[in-house]
């Protein structure tokens, strides 16, 4: 009987947390150090390891905001831009012009507008243009606009990097 009644009250105690010995004290009757051969850290999560999934970009930590655009492509006449939404208001740029070989990419960063209109994109920073930083804008305005092709894109795109003329040309936002 005496051992039914241990194996009920472990079956109990593993239910409800599990046991730990009794703590072992020392001839002083002290408390042995804690053992600190593993970390307290707790594990990561799965979703914290591994990154979102293509096309998808992960949700902000409380109270950051992200840029209102995953990104966009346009261009104009001998130049093409690709900007995508890396975290919160960067967004990894590549511009090319003339021919391939000539380009620049970097970092530029979404600029809200005063008054939070989307109409007006404005994104600033430093592109790297042949080993040299140099500073760009770009600007989305949202309207209709036709490009050497024929086709109509949903906005015009102004790009003005430090030390060039400006380019200007169509894009669409990515989806």
């Amino acid at each position: 009987m005496h051992a039914l009644k241990t194996c009920s009250a472990l079956a109990i105690a593993f239910a409800i947390g599990g046991c730990a010995p009794a703590a072992k004290t020392t001839d002083a009757g002290a408390q042995p150090a804690p053992d600190t051969a593993t970390p307290s850290t707790p594990p990561q999560t799965a979703a914290a390891q591994s990154p979102p999934p293509m096309g998808k970009r992960a949700a902000p930590p409380p109270g950051e905001v992200l840029s209102p655009f995953m990104g966009f492509k346009g261009g104009g006449e001998g130049w093409r831009i690709e900007s995508f939404n890396t975290e919160r208001y960067n967004h990894r740029t590549t511009l090319t012009w003339g021919n391939v070989a000539q380009g620049a990419e970097g970092m530029l960063v979404y600029q809200p507008t005063p008054d939070g209109s989307l109409e007006r994109k404005v994104l600033v920073g430093r592109l790297n243009v042949a080993g040299t930083g140099k500073d760009t804008t770009v600007e989305l305005v949202e309207d209709d606009c036709t490009g050497g092709d024929g086709i109509t894109h949903d906005h015009t795109v102004i790009v003005t990097v430090s030390g060039m003329d400006p380019m200007r040309g169509c894009g669409d936002l990515a989806i």
